[in-house]
């Protein structure tokens, strides 16, 4: 088993063996690590995150009743009979996070065009940067996706989470 200090020490290792290498991989993950930092700084998205989640799902808890609604599914191929406040605060937790999601990227893309150019101008592939800025977009997704699942999980007790974990992803 490993040390922390040795796991630092190999983490410090492998950073300056991606500042001295070129390769398009290296350009990639450093382009991820820079739009990952970009939506980490945007604090109204965050504060979206973590506010408007909890209390959209709470209001959609608090105002769409319990009763049983019928919803047709394709999977099931047939009707299922469903809570109509569980099957509201799921569709209210897909646009919410759809919501949010759109509004970093579009506040991401915005704010860094002057430094996505001078990234070029340093040497990055505009392909590069495209692709760095759509797995920050699906990491991000999948963060912002599985935080809703766990506060979805506060408001009520779903009979198998993994399935509804796998529906946020």
């Amino acid at each position: 088993m490993t040390s922390w200090s040795e796991l630092r020490s190999e983490l410090r290792a492998l950073r300056a063996a991606l500042d001295d290498r070129t390769t398009w991989q290296a350009c990639l993950v450093k382009a991820v690590i820079f739009e990952v930092s970009q939506h980490a700084r945007n604090r109204l998205a965050l504060a979206l995150v973590v506010f408007f989640i909890p209390s959209w799902l709470g209001l959609v808890k608090g105002i769409i009743p319990s009763r049983p609604v019928d919803f047709h599914s394709a999977v099931a191929d047939g009707v299922l009979t469903v809570p109509a406040n569980q099957l509201a605060m799921i569709s209210g937790a897909i646009n919410a996070v759809t919501l949010i999601i759109g509004f970093m990227m579009f506040a991401a893309v915005r704010r860094s065009s002057d430094f996505d150019q001078r990234l070029v101008l340093a040497g990055y592939s505009r392909g590069c940067l495209l692709t760095a800025k759509l797995v920050a977009l699906v990491a991000i997704s999948a963060a912002v996706a599985l935080y809703a699942g766990v506060v979805m999980t506060v408001f009520w007790d779903p009979l198998h989470p993994w399935l509804l974990g796998s529906a946020c992803s």
